[in-house]
């Protein structure tokens, strides 16, 4: 992807997450929705520091909190065998689909 409506990780070689920002194209990578927490109560305690923009609450800013604590942080990427289909808004699902 490479428009600014999602969030982007920058990954290392291992596909650790060196830096996530919302909203900003930082690589090729938007992160897909799929999240996963091997500590349920860190991501709590995580989640109820970061703050909100609006009435959204961004899994972004709960992953930076996270980083710069340390955390080790991958990013499922896709294989090059795999297509991976963008419609994240509204619009981009009925140009996707024909739908409306």
């Amino acid at each position: 992807a490479d428009t600014p409506a999602y969030s982007y990780v920058a990954v290392d070689a291992q596909q650790r997450v060196t830096a996530i920002r919302e909203k900003e194209v930082i690589s090729p990578h938007a992160t897909t929705g799929c999240y996963a927490f091997a500590d349920r109560e860190r991501y709590r305690a995580e989640a109820a520091r970061c703050g909100r923009s609006g009435n959204e609450r961004y899994i972004s800013d709960v992953y930076a909190a996270m980083l710069a604590a340390g955390a080790d942080i991958r990013a499922g990427l896709p294989q090059p065998q795999h297509q991976t289909l963008i419609f994240g808004t509204p619009a981009e699902y009925e140009a996707l689909t024909g739908a409306r």
